[in-house]
């Protein structure tokens, strides 16, 4: 007959343990909204560990993780990066730093990009065909029908840092980023003030996106647009001209006073209103600009000539004498 003895703080540790379990299942998952990546460094004590995954919603209670490893004292957490997609049992946890086994490589997608661009990003991991991709961006079904208007997901691909392994495909990736994109969307426009319809706010949201990226101009330019579409102006964005010749493999690295009057879809300088679609993949602050714009009166922008922040003018006047002191700085 064999007899097992156990420590009083062992005990005690049990105890708390058990407790801490009984935390209802799905306040947990409340806290869990999107999967989670826990990077381990080399060195990490398991007291850190259990508190990290315990703040982060991979488990319930820090507790039973740690008696677990109490009873496998012997064995060894490893350090890396593990992603979690769901919360998960302390055993499930522990076995997944103890083998090792959960390797994801980290791949950061920018803002500003089109789809054309993030296949680049991804195919040159080695992990995600090029072609597959941008194949499959052209089912709108991962919209689930909240954008009818999309004829593919340019614009709806959210740029993030995302996760791969060696079981990565395209249709994972497009699943992730697609899905990400509607989590960050929703909240975006919560207290929109815009009355744009959601496919007309992720078209201007690409715009803003790519005319700044200095996040405090982003609702200036935002309500620049507004403002032009109030009083039916032209856009006059520059990024939509570039985009449409590219899409007609025939943008030449810069916009020239022909491309001006080149009467292709996307041209803001011909066509009223929006272009037919985004320009590019938004972030959470573009959005956000888009659905709810700054109060402003002005017309115009163009930029500085540190060519990052840009003046704005509500007059044509002071918009031209904008622009000469931006074409000075440049000696032109």
């Amino acid at each position: 007959m064999r007899f097992y003895f156990v420590s009083a703080g062992l005990l005690a540790l049990m105890i708390h343990a058990a407790c801490a379990s009984s935390v209802s299942k799905d306040s947990h998952e409340e806290r869990f909204r999107e999967p989670v990546v826990i990077e381990i460094e080399r060195g990490t004590s398991s007291k850190d560990i259990a508190e990290t995954l315990q703040a982060r919603g991979v488990i319930s209670s820090k507790w039973h993780f740690l008696l677990i490893r109490g009873w496998h004292y012997s064995d060894t957490l490893m350090a890396g990066s593990y992603r979690f997609v769901r919360p998960t049992s302390e055993w499930e946890a522990f076995k997944a730093l103890r083998t090792g086994s959960v390797q994801y490589y980290p791949v950061t997608i920018p803002e500003g990009l089109t789809r054309m661009e993030t296949a680049e990003i991804l195919a040159a991991t080695g992990r995600i065909d090029k072609q597959e991709f941008l194949e499959e961006t052209e089912k709108t079904e991962w919209l689930r029908g909240d954008f009818p208007e999309s004829e593919n997901l340019e614009g709806f691909l959210f740029p993030d840092t995302y996760y791969l392994d060696d079981t990565s495909t395209a249709e994972k990736v497009v699943g992730m980023m697609t899905s990400r994109f509607r989590s960050v969307y929703e909240e975006a426009i919560q207290g929109a003030t815009s009355q744009l319809k959601p496919f007309e706010i992720v078209v201007l949201a690409s715009m803003i996106e790519t005319e700044t990226t200095v996040p405090k101009e982003h609702g200036v330019v935002s309500s620049v647009f507004h403002n032009r579409l109030r009083l039916r102006m032209l856009m006059q964005c520059d990024p939509t001209v570039a985009y449409g010749l590219t899409l007609e493999d025939r943008f030449r690295g810069r916009i020239l006073l022909a491309d001006l009057k080149d009467p292709h879809p996307y041209n803001t300088y011909v066509h009223p209103g929006l272009p037919p679609g985004p320009i590019a993949n938004p972030g959470r602050k573009a959005l956000a600009a888009a659905a709810k714009p700054a109060e402003t009166d002005y017309l115009y922008f163009v930029a500085k000539g540190n060519d990052r922040e840009h003046v704005f003018s509500k007059t044509l006047v002071a918009h031209n004498q904008a622009v000469q002191a931006y074409r000075r700085s440049r000696g032109r």
